[in-house]
């Protein structure tokens, strides 16, 4: 059975890129640019992994989606054990910081795939 991977980013070049890769890898790819509709996913669906654009903007921010996520943590979601990979062209050590309890993954903008690679096989996902 193939992994699932949620890619939540809004730039489309990024997501085709990403998504070729991990299907080359037999991954199976959703993704979405919106926070909104990740949330839903996320309580919906089962992933494997999540890679998750720390600058998205709307309804909610990415700072937000974080802490719902390891407020659910102890709940009955279906991806509290996911790992999640923070990606952002300025990641902010503050962030690296907040955010270290519920993730150790974060990428600095240019990705180059085997940088997420590299982290695949850290969490033993390839």
């Amino acid at each position: 059975m193939s992994k699932k991977v949620l890619i939540i980013e809004d730039d489309q070049d990024t997501v085709e890129g990403m998504s070729f890769e991990f299907e080359k890898r037999n991954f199976s790819v959703k993704s979405t640019g919106k926070l909104s509709l990740a949330r839903s996913m996320l309580v919906n669906e089962k992933f494997d992994l999540v890679i998750l654009d720390y600058q998205l903007s709307g309804d909610i921010t990415s700072d937000h989606l974080i802490i719902e996520f390891e407020d659910s943590v102890t709940n009955s979601n279906p991806n509290k054990k996911t790992p999640i990979i923070v990606c952002s062209g300025t990641l902010d050590p503050g962030a690296v910081k907040k955010f270290s309890h519920v993730t150790k993954h974060f990428l600095v903008k240019p990705i180059s795939f085997s940088d997420i690679e590299d982290k695949l096989i850290r969490l033993g996902l390839i």
